[in-house]
C-alpha cells in the first residue's frame, strides 16, 4: 500500500474561521472520523464523519500545500463541524492512497476532471482572513486560498515609496466617515467599494464586490488612485512588489496539444490572450462566485493582472480552471471526448496541430526483447537484458510500452493485455525456467514479466532452443538486438585433448595442456572449469556455440581436475610431477579425451601403473618348492608387477594367508631377470627365525642371512655374511639402532613385515626404513589400519611416497572428510587411488577349506571382595580424572590413560594393582584353571593371550599346579628363549601357551592350538585379530574356538563396545563398509572411564 502526507492546515486560520468551535471540536465525544483516504489525481481527502445526526462523507480539496475547498451534505450553511473534524483529523497526517488511483480513476482522469468537479464543494477555510496582511495604496494581494484581497493604505512616515496599513481602515471610507482626510474623489471610490463589499474589515475580498467592480476600477485609475501588487497581507510598512494592471473584455479559450505525452494523448489547456500574450490555465484564477464569475486574475513578474470577462464562464469551466492542470485525454478516447464532453466546456477549443483528430489503434501484441546489458567496465563479462513489452500501432506507427505496468496516460487496453498474457503463459514459463533457475509454476504472469539481467549461459539456450518453438505464435514478436551473438547448440560432441604446453616434458615436470575442441572452437580447460564453478547450466563459446554443462565427459573431467589440484597433482599453471604415483587419477583423467603423441609415453606409463586389468599370469619359478594356491598366484603376479615397475605397495592379506610365501616367490622370480638382486626383510624379533626357516624351506637356493644383533665395528665376518646374502632378514630395532649397516647396501626390494609396527611416521624406526634406498618397498601386514586412517597414510609414505607426498594434504582431503564428515564419496575416491598398490584378501574370501572359527564372550562375575576393591578404585579414578580435567586438561589425557590401564588390570586380578590383594584371587584365574585341564584331557591345546605379562606370570604356576604343561612368551625373553618356547609348543611338549599380546600377537604360526583365550579385551581389535590368527591360518585342520573373557560391570564391557567401532574403520577403508572411526579420542577415554 502507498501513502501520502496531507498538507498542514494552519491552526490560526482554523481559529479565525471557526472561533471557539475550533477549540471545542477536540473535546467533543459525539463526533468521530473514519476511512480517511487520499485521492492524488484530484488532490482530495475523503472521509466519513459521524455524530448524533448520522454519518456523512466529507471532501477536502487541496492545491499544492493550500486547502482550496471543502464539502459536506449537512444542512449547515457555514462553519460546518463535520468539515472541521475531518480537517483536524488529517492535517499533516500520512493517509493511505486510494487504490482506485492506479486503475479506473487514473484511466479516466479527464472524465473525473469534467464530471467530478461539477459537484458542490464550496466551503473554503479561512479564505477571508489572511494571516499577516501587507500594505499598498489600494494594495491587492493573493490570500492563502488564492482569493484576491484588497486593503487601503496611506503613505508611510518615511516617504521613499513606503506605504502603511497602520492608521487607515475600510471603516474610514464608510458613508458615515468624515470627509476631508483623503482626496474626495478617491474617498468616494473607496466608499463605493466599501458599500459593495458590505462593510469589510481588514482585507476585503474583491470576489465579494460583484461586476460593479469594473467601473469603480476604471474611475479609480481616472482619479489617480494607486493600485499596487502586495507581496503579502502582513500589516506594517511595506514596499509595493509591482503594479496592478486592469484589462477589459478578456476571453477564455481551450487549446489542444500533444507536447507532454508524445502523441499518446491530447492535453487540453485553458488560456487567455492579451496584447500578443498567452496566459495558461494553471496561472488563472476566477473573480466572483463560481456560477457567476465576472473576472479573472493572474500574476507575472512585477504585475498583478485583473481582467473583466466578456461573458461569465459556465460552472464546469470554472471548476476546471480551479483544478489548475490540463485535461489529458488518451488517444483511443478522443472520439468520445470530442463528441460530448468537449462541447460542455463552454469555450472555443483551438486545435492548431490537429491533435484531436481520431486515430486507428491496432494491437496489442507481445514483444520479447533480448539485448546486451550496459557494461560498467570494458573487461566486464557480457550480460544480457531479457524484457517483455506490448506493442500497439497508432495509425500504423508502432508504439511499445512496458508489460509490467499499465500507464494511466496511455492508449492501452488493460483487459485485452491481461488476456494476451494469459494466452502466452506457456511462453512466459518457458523463458522464465531459464532466467529464474527455479520452479516457475506458482508465479503469476506479472511476476514472469519482470525484466531480467542474465549471463550468456542463460540467454544462449533461450535463443538457441526456446525461441525457435515460438515462430508460429501470431501474438508474439521476437526482437533480438543485432549485438546479441548467434547462439546455437553445438552439433558435435566436445573432444578433450591432452598435450604438452610450449615448455614440453621436462625431467621433473610435465607442462600439461588440456583443451576442449567443439567443432572449430578450442577452449582451455581452465575456462571450462571456471564456468562450471559458477554453477552454470551451459558453457558458451566465443562463437556463440554452447554445450550443456552436465555432459558426463565434461563434468567428470572437471571433478577429476579439481581433485588433482586438491592433492597437488596439478598446479594452477598446468605442471604435473613426472614421477607421480597417483596413477589411477591420471588414468581416469586421460580416459576423458585424446592424448597427443608428445606425452603418449608418459600417459602410457600411468595407465600401466594404474593396473586397469589383472597383472600378467607368470609361471612360478622352479626354485620355489611349494604349490601356490590361486590367490597366492595372484599375489605373486601383483608383487612381480610392482617390482617390474619399480614401485611399492602394501600386501594386506589376512593373517595366515601366506604372505611370506608370496614374497619369497616374487624374490625368486626377480632373480631370473636380475641375478644380482638383493632383498631386505625387516620384521619383529619374534619372526626373524620364521623368515629364515620359511626361506630355507621354500627357496633353498637363495642365500639367507638372519641378523639378530647389532653389527659391531670391525665385525667383518658378519658384514661379509650380509653382503654375500641374497636375502637379509633383520629386526626393526636393529635398523633403528644401526641404520648405516643397511643404508650402505643396494637393495632391489625392502619388505617391512608386520608393518603395523611402523605406523608412527614420527618414530625413528619409520624414518630409518623410509630413508633406505630401494626401487620397491613392500609393507606386509594384515592390519594396515589399526586405529586411524593415518595408519594407512604412514605405510604409503614408505612404500609409495610419490602417491600422497604431503601429509597435511592427505589429512585435509581424505582423513577429515572421511572420518569427521562421513563422506562416502571421498572414501570411494581414496580406495580408487590406492587400489593398484594395496592387495588385501580375507580368509573368508579365499580359504573356503579353512576350518570355521567360533567366537564367544564369556561373562565373568567378580567375587564380592574383588568387586568391592574394583568399585572403590573406579570411584577414586573418576574423581581424580574430573579434577585433572578441571585443573590441567592438556595433561589429563596421559593420566586418564594410566587410570584406564589400572582398571583393566584390576578387572583381571586385584593383585596386579595392589600386591596386598593377591590373596583375594581372580575369578578369571579360577575359570581358566577349571576349563583348560578339561580341554587338555579332550585333546585340545590352547593359546592364552593377555596384554599384561604380570598376569600371565601369576597364572602360570596355578596352571602347572593342576597338571598342565605350560609355555610362556613375553617381551623380556631373549631370541633364543623365544625360539625354545615356540619349538616346545610346536613339538607337542606343552598343553597351554601363555603369550603376551604385544610380543607374540603377530608373526607366529601356532596351528597346533585350536582354542584361543583372550583374557582382557583391548580397544584395538586388530591386535586381537592378529592373536587369533596365530591358530586360525593355513595349516589349521580343526575348528578354532575363540573365547573372550569379560568381567561383568567393569571397564571391559565398554572396551568391547569400542572395539566394534574401531573395526568398522578398517572394514570401510579396505572393504565395503561405509562407516568410519578414528583413533582413541579424548571422548573415547572419558566414556570408558566415566
Amino acid at each position: 500500500m502507498a501513502w501520502h502526507r496531507v498538507p498542514t492546515v494552519s491552526a490560526s486560520k482554523l481559529r479565525a474561521t471557526y472561533g471557539d468551535g475550533y477549540n471545542d471540536i477536540s473535546q467533543r465525544r459525539d463526533i468521530s472520523v473514519v476511512g480517511e483516504q487520499w485521492f492524488p489525481a484530484t488532490e482530495r481527502v475523503v472521509g466519513n464523519v459521524t455524530d448524533r445526526s448520522g454519518s456523512r462523507s466529507v471532501v477536502l480539496r487541496f492545491r499544492g500545500d493550500a486547502l482550496l475547498a471543502s464539502g459536506c451534505r449537512c444542512e449547515a450553511t457555514e462553519h460546518c463541524d463535520h468539515i472541521l473534524a475531518l480537517i483536524c483529523a488529517v492535517s499533516g497526517k500520512v493517509l493511505p492512497i486510494a487504490e482506485v488511483t492506479t486503475s479506473e480513476e487514473a484511466r479516466n482522469e479527464w472524465r473525473v476532471a469534467v464530471r467530478l468537479l461539477s459537484r458542490d464543494s464550496t466551503t473554503a477555510v479561512a479564505s477571508q482572513v489572511p494571516e499577516t496582511p501587507t500594505a499598498v495604496a489600494l494594495f491587492v494581494a493573493f490570500s492563502a486560498t488564492d482569493d484576491l484581497l484588497a486593503a487601503p493604505a496611506i503613505p508611510g512616515p518615511y516617504g521613499q515609496g513606503e506605504w502603511t496599513l497602520t492608521g487607515v481602515k475600510w471603516q474610514d471610507f464608510a458613508p458615515s466617515a468624515p470627509l476631508g482626510r483623503f482626496d474626495p474623489a478617491q474617498q468616494v471610490l473607496l466608499n463605493g467599494l466599501y458599500r459593495l463589499a458590505e462593510r469589510p474589515v481588514g482585507w476585503m475580498s474583491l470576489s465579494d464586490v460583484g461586476p460593479q467592480l469594473w467601473p469603480l476600477l476604471a474611475a479609480a485609475r481616472a482619479a489617480g488612485l494607486h493600485l499596487f501588487d502586495a507581496a503579502s497581507t502582513h500589516s506594517g510598512i511595506v514596499m509595493p512588489r509591482g503594479v496592478v494592471q486592469v484589462h477589459d473584455d478578456l476571453e477564455i479559450v481551450a487549446a489542444a496539444s500533444d507536447g507532454r505525452h508524445s502523441g499518446d494523448a491530447a492535453d487540453i489547456h485553458f488560456t487567455v490572450h492579451y496584447e500578443q500574450t498567452t496566459v495558461h490555465g494553471q496561472q488563472l484564477r476566477l473573480l466572483g462566485p463560481r456560477d457567476a464569475a465576472h473576472g479573472i486574475y493572474w500574476a507575472d513578474t512585477g504585475t498583478l493582472h485583473i481582467g473583466r470577462l466578456d461573458q461569465s464562464p459556465p460552472p464546469t469551466l470554472a471548476r476546471l480552471l480551479e483544478r489548475g492542470e490540463p485535461i489529458v485525454v488518451p488517444r483511443p478516447h478522443l472520439s468520445e471526448f470530442t463528441s460530448g464532453p468537449m462541447t460542455e466546456l463552454g469555450v472555443p477549443v483551438l486545435d492548431p496541430h490537429n491533435v484531436l483528430a481520431t486515430i486507428t489503434v491496432e494491437g496489442p501484441k507481445a514483444v520479447l526483447h533480448i539485448a546486451p546489458a550496459p557494461q560498467v567496465f570494458a573487461d566486464d563479462e557480457a550480460t544480457f537484458l531479457i524484457s517483455w513489452s506490448v506493442r500497439y500501432w497508432l495509425d500504423g506507427e508502432s508504439h511499445d510500452a512496458s508489460a509490467s505496468t499499465v500507464d494511466a496516460d496511455s492508449f492501452r487496453d488493460q483487459a485485452v493485455e491481461e488476456d494476451l498474457w494469459q494466452r502466452l503463459l506457456p511462453c512466459l514459463h518457458a523463458v522464465a525456467s531459464y532466467t529464474e533457475r527455479a520452479d516457475t509454476s506458482r508465479l503469476s504472469a506479472q511476476q514472469l514479466l519482470r525484466q531480467q539481467r542474465v549471463d550468456a549461459d542463460v540467454v544462449a539456450p533461450i535463443v538457441g532452443e526456446v525461441l525457435p518453438t515460438f515462430t508460429d505464435i501470431d501474438d508474439l514478436i521476437i526482437d533480438i538486438d543485432d549485438q546479441v551473438p548467434e547462439f546455437r547448440p553445438a552439433d558435435v560432441a566436445p573432444v578433450v585433448r591432452f598435450g604438452a604446453a610450449a615448455e614440453g616434458l621436462g625431467r621433473d615436470w610435465l607442462n600439461l595442456q588440456i583443451t576442449v575442441e567443439i567443432g572449430d572452437d578450442r577452449i582451455p580447460i581452465d575456462t571450462l572449469i571456471r564456468d562450471l564453478a559458477t554453477d552454470a547450466d551451459h558453457i558458451v563459446l566465443p562463437s556463440g556455440v554452447y554445450i550443456t554443462a552436465d555432459l558426463p565427459e565434461i563434468s567428470r573431467l572437471a571433478r577429476l581436475i579439481h581433485e588433482a589440484r586438491a592433492v597437488n597433482e596439478l598446479s594452477d599453471d598446468g605442471k604435473v610431477p613426472v614421477d607421480t604415483a597417483n596413477a589411477t587419477l591420471w588414468q581416469e583423467i586421460l580416459e576423458c579425451g585424446e592424448v597427443d603423441d608428445d606425452i603418449a609415453e608418459w600417459a602410457g606409463s600411468k595407465k600401466t601403473l594404474a593396473l586397469t586389468s589383472r597383472p600378467e599370469r607368470l609361471p612360478v619359478p622352479a626354485t620355489v618348492h611349494a604349490q601356490l594356491r590361486d590367490y597366492q598366484r595372484d599375489g605373486f603376479d601383483w608383487l612381480a608387477f610392482l617390482i617390474a615397475n619399480n614401485t611399492g605397495g602394501i600386501l594386506a592379506d589376512d593373517m595366515g594367508l601366506g604372505k611370506t610365501l608370496q614374497l619369497l616367490s616374487a624374490m625368486a622370480h626377480t632373480l631370473h631377470s636380475q641375478p644380482h638382486a638383493r632383498f631386505l626383510v625387516i620384521a619383529p624379533t619374534s619372526v626373524v627365525g620364521n623368515w629364515a626357516a620359511e626361506a630355507d624351506k621354500f627357496v633353498p637356493s637363495m642365500p639367507v642371512a638372519a641378523v639378530r644383533s647389532k653389527v659391531k665395528p670391525g665385525d667383518n665376518p658378519m658384514r661379509r655374511r650380509i653382503e654375500a646374502a641374497t636375502l637379509v632378514v633383520t629386526t626393526y630395532a636393529l635398523v633403528r639402532l644401526d641404520p648405516s649397516t643397511y643404508a650402505d647396501q643396494v637393495w632391489t626390494m625392502v619388505v617391512a613385515d608386520e608393518a603395523q609396527a611402523i605406523k608412527n611416521d614420527a618414530a625413528k624406526t619409520h624414518k630409518a626404513i623410509r630413508s633406505l634406498s630401494a626401487p620397491t618397498k613392500i609393507a606386509a601386514t594384515g592390519t594396515p589400519i589399526e586405529n586411524d586412517l593415518m595408519d594407512l597414510a604412514s605405510l604409503l609414505s614408505i612404500t609409495i611416497p610419490a602417491l600422497f607426498p604431503d601429509r597435511p594434504t592427505f589429512v585435509s582431503h581424505y582423513r577429515t572428510p572421511i572420518v569427521k564428515e562421513q563422506d562416502a564419496d571421498r572414501l570411494a575416491e581414496l580406495k580408487r587411488r590406492v587400489r593398484p598398490f594395496l592387495l588385501r584378501r580375507t580368509k573368508e574370501e579365499v580359504l573356503q577349506e579353512l576350518p570355521s572359527k567360533q567366537a564367544q564372550v564369556v561373562l565373568i562375575d567378580l567375587s564380592s571382595k574383588h568387586r568391592t576393591i574394583y568399585d572403590r578404585r573406579l570411584n577414586l579414578e573418576r574423581q581424580k580424572s574430573l579434577e585433572l580435567l578441571a585443573d590441567d586438561p592438556k595433561h589429563a589425557r596421559f593420566q586418564m590413560l594410566a587410570a584406564l590401564t589400572r582398571l583393566r588390570q584390576l578387572s583381571l586380578h586385584p593383585g596386579l594393582v595392589d600386591e596386598a590383594a593377591l590373596a583375594v584371587g581372580s575369578a578369571k584365574v579360577d575359570y581358566l584353571t577349571t576349563q583348560l585341564p578339561q580341554l587338555s584331557e579332550e585333546g585340545h591345546r590352547s593359546l592364552v593371550f593377555s596384554s599384561f605379562p604380570t598376569f600371565l606370570r601369576l597364572l602360570r604356576p596355578q596352571l602347572e599346579d593342576v597338571g598342565l604343561r605350560v609355555c610362556y612368551l613375553a617381551g623380556e625373553l631373549s631370541p633364543g628363549e623365544r625360539a625354545e618356547q615356540i619349538d616346545m609348543f610346536t613339538r607337542g611338549d606343552a598343553d597351554v601357551f601363555l603369550i603376551s599380546l604385544k610380543a607374540g600377537g603377530s608373526g607366529l604360526n601356532l596351528t597346533q592350538a585350536d582354542y584361543v583365550f583372550l583374557t582382557d579385551p583391548w580397544w584395538n581389535p586388530a591386535a586381537e585379530d592378529q592373536a587369533i590368527d596365530r591358530a586360525h591360518r593355513i595349516g589349521q585342520t580343526r575348528p578354532v574356538n575363540v573365547i573372550r573373557l569379560v568381567a561383568v560391570d567393569s571397564i571391559e564391557g565398554k572396551v568391547v563396545d569400542l572395539q566394534s567401532t574401531k573395526r568398522h574403520l578398517a572394514q570401510a577403508a579396505l572393504g565395503g563398509e561405509q562407516s568410519f572411526a578414528a583413533a582413541l579420542t579424548d571422548d573415547d577415554i572419558r566414556s570408558l572411564l566415566m
